[in-house]
């Protein structure tokens, strides 16, 4: 019987979640510091993947950056901070952490600045991602 079938979308689970999918969803959680998304936003995203990952399928990319904006939307802005940390620490297991903030953080801020207008909450999630850098690097030298 179909009455009692879960139509919900599955939730993403971080730690499933491929390199492109998890650059995706920090990208949407900056972009929706602001409750909105412009032209200029999306083409910073699509700038970052297609230099981190020339060889993307872009089908691919749309499908997860549709799937980031529907779950990260609903998101308190406390539940948007502790995701990025999650995210953070997956894209550790891929990445090293000097990498990231050469390569990730830089087009991150070109993300925030987009737009042409930088809020304080964009700042304060970029702080939370260098910070969870810093501490993924002091732990994996520990």
């Amino acid at each position: 019987m179909s009455w009692f079938k879960n139509t919900k979308p599955q939730k993403a689970i971080i730690s499933e979640m491929t390199p492109l999918e998890l650059v995706t969803d920090l990208l949407v959680c900056l972009q929706l510091a602001d409750n909105k998304v412009d032209y200029n936003e999306r083409e910073a995203w699509n700038n970052t993947l297609t230099k981190l990952f020339p060889d993307h399928n872009p089908g691919h990319a749309e499908e997860a950056l549709k799937k980031s904006f529907n779950e990260i939307n609903d998101l308190e802005q406390r539940e948007r901070d502790y995701r990025i940390t999650k995210l953070i620490a997956a894209l550790v297991t891929h990445f090293p952490a000097a990498k990231i903030k050469k390569e990730i953080v830089p087009d991150l801020i070109k993300l925030i600045e987009a737009d042409g207008i930088v809020l304080s909450a964009e700042l304060d999630m970029v702080k939370i991602i260098e910070q969870a850098l810093d501490d993924s690097t002091k732990y994996y030298y520990d």
